[in-house]
């Protein structure tokens, strides 16, 4: 094994930072960034939200779909997916033990599969990638759906 490097954690530390990569995941390495620096904020009761992406080590990202795939989602394809593996994803989520799922339009699936065995508050937005809505107008959707869950 290899050592891990201090700046490994997260996939999208490159996004952010560099802008490595292509617009799509621009998009949702940024939003995650500013959802968990509202989070914070509101936990913390601060308004000093400058969260860096060292501080995102309690935050977790996955797909429902493993294999990868394009910018555009067949749901009949996604459904049978979800449902065949859906061993695999309760079992994930169960090791990740989140406080909060952000369901990037799979609320609906992800709750058909977990909804009795979670904790956690499952918020329904749209896909963190989604291009036609700004980053504050994400973050106040957020805002208003976590506030229905609490």
């Amino acid at each position: 094994c290899g050592e891990k490097k201090e700046d490994s954690y997260f996939w999208f530390r490159d996004d952010i930072v560099n802008g490595k990569s292509g617009d799509s995941n621009r998009i949702l390495a940024r939003r995650i960034l500013k959802i968990y620096a509202h989070i914070w904020e509101k936990e913390n009761k601060t308004t000093d939200n400058r969260i860096s992406i060292h501080d995102l080590r309690g935050a977790a990202y996955m797909n429902l779909n493993k294999r990868g795939g394009k910018n555009v989602v067949d749901y009949r394809y996604l459904k049978y997916y979800v449902w065949m593996y859906q061993a695999f994803i309760r079992k994930e989520i169960e090791l990740i033990n989140p406080e909060i799922i952000i369901c990037g339009g799979t609320y609906e699936l992800l709750k058909s599969i977990v909804d009795q065995e979670t904790e956690a508050k499952m918020i329904d937005l749209k896909h963190p990638s989604y291009h036609f809505m700004s980053d504050e107008d994400y973050v106040d959707e957020f805002d208003k759906k976590y506030k229905e869950k609490i």
